[in-house]
């Protein structure tokens, strides 16, 4: 499958080309130029991204401030959020705090103090490369491991092949529709929109990794889990 394919029925679905009609050239660049800031839009939707990436960073001695983003420090697609973080040592993972507001970060006092073992890391939201603190500054080289959620891949050309995960392709075909529905000077049916809520809902459901509640140790008694309901041991 092809972005051209994804593109063409979408127009279909508007009848804005009829079946085995092909997109003109101009409609095909009008296409991919709406598909492209669709998927750009999901992204920050969090739920329509369907991994998490883990990766290594090399931290360098005396070095506190990283640049994440192509062509950065960290030379990887800018994150759309970090969700964990730690730093690798002898093969272990010690996880560290984020940071994430400014008023927090304002209020650590010695920002250049170094250490061996760094606790916490803060973004400070730069683009296209984003900005990231470690503090303590590492005082010797060591990793740092991100688990982010990274923006969907736009693509450069209606040729380009595409695979995408199970329910995405219907989505993407229904939504685009609406997405490209003034351009063409059509309005999407109540059908095509009714599809395109579904499907989105659908791959949301399908992404949400439920966060469990860890029950602190001070309301254990006596080694028996305490029931925050009933108030029963």
């Amino acid at each position: 499958m092809t972005v051209r394919d994804i593109i063409e029925g979408s127009m279909r679905l508007l009848n804005a080309i009829s079946t085995g009609q092909s997109a003109s050239a101009v409609e095909a660049q009008d296409g991919l130029s709406a598909l492209n800031q669709m998927i750009s839009s999901w992204s920050t939707e969090g739920l329509t991204i369907f991994r998490e990436a883990r990766e290594e960073f090399d931290l360098v001695a005396s070095q506190q401030i990283y640049t994440i983003g192509i062509g950065g420090n960290f030379n990887t697609s800018r994150p759309i959020s970090i969700s964990n973080a730690s730093f690798l040592s002898n093969g272990a993972e010690t996880p560290v705090d984020i940071i994430d507001n400014q008023n927090d970060w304002a209020n650590v006092i010695l920002k250049a103090t170094e250490s061996a073992s760094p606790n916490a890391i803060y973004l400070d939201g730069s683009y296209p490369l984003n900005n990231i603190y470690v503090w303590p500054v590492p005082s010797m080289s060591t990793k740092l491991v991100l688990y982010s959620k990274k923006p969907l891949t736009s693509f450069a050309s209606v040729n380009d092949v595409i695979s995408l995960p199970d329910g995405y392709e219907r989505a993407i075909r229904f939504n685009l529709a609406i997405e490209m529905a003034p351009e063409f000077g059509k309005e999407a049916s109540s059908t095509v929109v009714a599809i395109a809520q579904e499907s989105l809902g659908n791959i949301k459901r399908q992404n949400i990794r439920p966060h469990f509640i860890e029950m602190e140790s001070a309301i254990i008694q006596g080694g028996v889990p305490y029931d925050i309901v009933t108030g029963v041991p």
